[in-house]
């Protein structure tokens, strides 16, 4: 199509800059259907077809704002698919509205050649001038168009879309070079030309516009910049140099991009070496602070062109930077790791009274500080930061809290002291406190949270553990340490406060299924944390058995076998966690005796006795064994000789365990000779009775006990024994009646009726004064034997 001199403005205006890709794409779907429909109806005339031209142009514009927007935002992958297909709405209506006027003038064209081939005529006459207009209208757009589309594709496809948008600016680069279109045309086929990779062609335009005396400050603005990138991308750092000196004066709107570009520049130029690399590196000191000054990711984009850009420290050290620039190569060599190379320079402006190096000082602690954790001086790290902390920059700030905090808590496990620990608390706390959405900020309210709970502050350490978000690990610890400390706040809750009770009951039943799903997740992921999420399985299964055996609600029955299903193997499971295998006994053991399952307890306790072993479990092992007499009676009701022997024996583990561990309670003694006694272990019962009577020489029922005993061994002193039982007695008691009783029996056993009957004589005449009818008929039976 033979090109005209034309102006189209982009109506930029017409456009929000917070176009939605999808909104553009609706609006290109409707256009096109609308001139579907105008064609199908056959009024798709001139007139309609500029309009449609038109609407088409204003939605590129909106594509183009989208597209930067989405590279600016760094979002330019994430949006990539939407705005691919954003092109192709656009570009398939538009493109055909083009194609259609290329060929109405090339019909055109044949028709005059074809009458009087008065070419110049046509091209003069209203009708060509007007269906020109639009196809070049339309062509402008399309050129825009292909440019940024060819940004969202690769290979042959970002190709062909480049070369079809140079060679489409290249119909409006002729005529009046002085016209705005002409201009915009050259740096839109110098851009294109850039992306393909035809440096020369596009130095020539993008210097044309660079040169030109008409061309707006944007448009050179953005020739500068491409041709800068060119240079950089071919390490023509002497020409990018040239070509930026505006940008270190740079005002407005993306001056800081442009200083940045500068910089770049000049980094390159003092890497390559040369006469000017002194002021090259001096310049680039000053734009690097100017930069840092402008705050958000500056800093960080300065810390990391410098590690990638300079490779001689010293030189740079010693620029005419003075104190400034042995700070930059500080930093950098911080964030390189050099720490070997950034101790002297922090150190020596730590001395320095430099008005610039007083001013970093705390700056320079902070780095300072970096360095020796890094190397392992954890205590020295700590001291600096508590010096520079007061002084640290806005910059470093959060980071210099977080240091200190990890510092001292390095320390705080090295010495496991209270007062390492108070100054832990302390530092963690003034980190969180002052920087709440430091990233790491996680890590200090979880430490707080455990610090707390272990000083049994279960509400502030609740409150602490539910800040920890970030890392899942420490997220599942957190929430698991929140759910321990709801168990301690329900064990700690007044009987009658029943509302606060509930609302426990009610939040651990919420959330123990989840910190147990989330630590069977993390498990199955393996990796570093599934150790401790193993760890954390097994331990609220251990809080789940303790629930189930808590809370008096529901089926009984379900609750003690779903206690003994969480348990099963947790000994073979978590061997490293013993401290629990008490707990873990425990619970079962209960559990077994409600559900009858008596030799499963028997097994279970023979296996790890132990466990249960200790002054920590002596109330534990007392309930259990009163327990389990208990079960014994019950299992003996039933008929269940073999359950109540496994039962017995069960309680006298237990009573034996509390026996060796130096319990001398005496009832419990009495309980454990009597279980001896039914469980057929005789010398352990005599033994027992013996040591009772050593401590208590008035114990009445042990020396029954031995009496009988030594009668059924046929112990020759065993009448010793029930004269001893009978003179201990006091006249008129219960066990007088049963003492007279068991000493004429025996005594009658022997042979001798006459001194029963003399035995029996005795409490003849009180015999009505006994309450225990049983014995009193006893006692006259005997009588009527003895004294005929």
């Amino acid at each position: 199509m033979r090109s005209i001199v034309i102006l189209v403005h982009l109506c930029s205006s017409l456009f929000l800059s917070d176009v939605l890709a999808a909104d553009l794409r609706s609006s290109a779907a409707s256009i096109a259907a609308q001139i579907q429909t105008d064609r199908a109806a056959g009024r798709f005339d001139l007139e309609r077809q500029r309009q449609a031209v038109q609407q088409l142009g204003q939605l590129v514009v909106g594509f183009m704002d989208s597209v930067d927007r989405a590279v600016a935002a760094g979002r330019e992958s994430a949006e990539k698919g939407g705005l691919r297909q954003t092109f192709t709405a656009i570009a398939q209506p538009l493109q055909s509205i083009y194609d259609a006027k290329a060929k109405d003038l090339e019909k055109m064209s044949a028709v005059v050649i074809e009458e009087d081939g008065d070419l110049d005529a046509l091209y003069a006459s209203p009708a060509w001038r007007q269906e020109q207009m639009v196809g070049s209208q339309a062509l402008y757009y399309l050129n825009w168009l292909n440019f940024y589309g060819a940004r969202l594709s690769d290979g042959a496809e970002k190709k062909k879309l480049l070369e079809k948008a140079a060679a489409g600016f290249s119909e409006f680069a002729v005529g009046d070079g002085r016209s705005d279109l002409f201009i915009e045309s050259v740096l839109g086929r110098g851009l294109a030309h850039l992306e393909l990779g035809d440096e020369a062609d596009a130095e020539r335009d993008l210097r044309f516009v660079l040169d030109s005396k008409e061309a707006a400050a944007e448009r050179k603005a953005k020739a500068r910049i491409a041709l800068v990138g060119a240079y950089l991308k071919k390490g023509q750092a002497q020409k990018a140099i040239d070509a930026s000196k505006e940008f270190a004066s740079a005002t407005g709107d993306g001056a800081s991009d442009l200083r940045y570009l500068r910089l770049r520049a000049l980094l390159l130029g003092a890497k390559q070496g040369g006469a000017g690399s002194d002021g090259h590196r001096a310049e680039a000191i000053k734009l690097m602070e100017q930069l840092r000054r402008q705050g958000g990711a500056w800093p960080q984009r300065m810390d990391a062109l410098l590690a990638a850009s300079v490779d001689d420290p010293a030189k740079w050290a010693g620029s005419t930077g003075g104190t400034f620039a042995q700070w930059q190569v500080a930093r950098m060599a911080v964030s390189k790791g050099d720490c070997k190379q950034a101790i002297p320079l922090l150190e020596a402006m730590l001395k320095s009274e430099a008005s610039d190096a007083v001013a970093r000082s705390g700056d320079a602690g902070y780095l300072l500080a970096v360095c020796q954790f890094k190397t392992g001086r954890q205590a020295e790290a700590a001291a600096t930061l508590e010096a520079a902390l007061p002084k640290v920059g806005k910059e470093f700030q959060a980071d210099a809290a977080y240091l200190r905090f990890k510092a001292v808590e390095f320390q705080a496990a090295r010495e496991s002291t209270p007062e390492a620990l108070e100054r832990l608390c302390l530092a963690a706390a003034e980190f969180v406190d002052a920087h709440p959405d430091h990233r790491s900020a996680y890590e200090a309210n979880l430490r707080l949270g455990e610090i707390l709970q272990g000083e049994r502050k279960f509400d502030e350490a609740i409150a602490r553990y539910a800040a920890v978000e970030g890392d899942p690990l420490l997220e599942l610890r957190a929430r698991f340490g929140a759910l321990q400390s709801s168990f301690e706040l329900l064990g700690e809750v007044p009987q009658g406060e029943r509302t606060r009770r509930d609302e426990l009951l009610a939040e651990i039943r919420e959330s123990l299924p989840r910190v147990r799903k989330a630590a069977v997740d993390l498990e199955g992921k393996g990796g570093d944390g599934a150790a401790q999420a193993r760890d954390i399985v097994g331990r609220t299964a251990v809080l789940e058995a303790g629930l189930l055996a808590y809370d008096a609600g529901g089926d009984g029955v379900a609750a003690d076998e779903r206690i003994v299903s969480v348990l099963e193997g947790f000994e073979a499971r978590h061997p490293e966690r013993t401290e629990l295998f008490g707990t873990v006994l425990k619970l079962r053991l209960d559990a077994l005796s409600r559900l009858g399952r008596y030799a499963d307890a028997e097994a279970a306790l023979r296996a790890l006795p132990e466990s249960l072993a200790g002054p920590d479990f002596q109330e534990a092992r007392d309930q259990l064994a009163q327990r389990w007499v208990r079960a014994s009676v019950r299992a003996r009701t039933k008929g269940d000789d073999t359950g109540a022997q496994a039962a017995q024996r069960v309680a006298v583990t237990l009573f034996e365990m509390s026996a060796g561990g130096g319990d001398a309670d005496a009832r419990k003694q009495l309980t454990l000779a009597r279980l001896y006694l039914e469980t057929g272990e005789t010398a352990k019962a005599k033994r027992t009775f013996e040591e009772i009577l050593a401590r208590e020489p008035n114990s009445l029922v042990a020396m029954k006990n031995l009496a009988r005993l030594a009668e059924t061994e046929k112990d020759p002193g065993a009448l010793q024994q029930w004269e001893r039982y009978t003179a201990a007695t006091r006249p008129g008691d219960p066990p007088w009646y049963d003492a007279h009783y068991e000493l004429a029996r025996y005594v009658l056993a022997s042979g001798d009726a006459k001194r029963s009957c003399e035995i029996l004589t005795q409490v003849r005449g009180a015999i009505m004064g006994l309450g225990d009818g049983d014995l009193r008929k006893k006692l006259g039976d005997l009588y009527q034997q003895s004294c005929g």
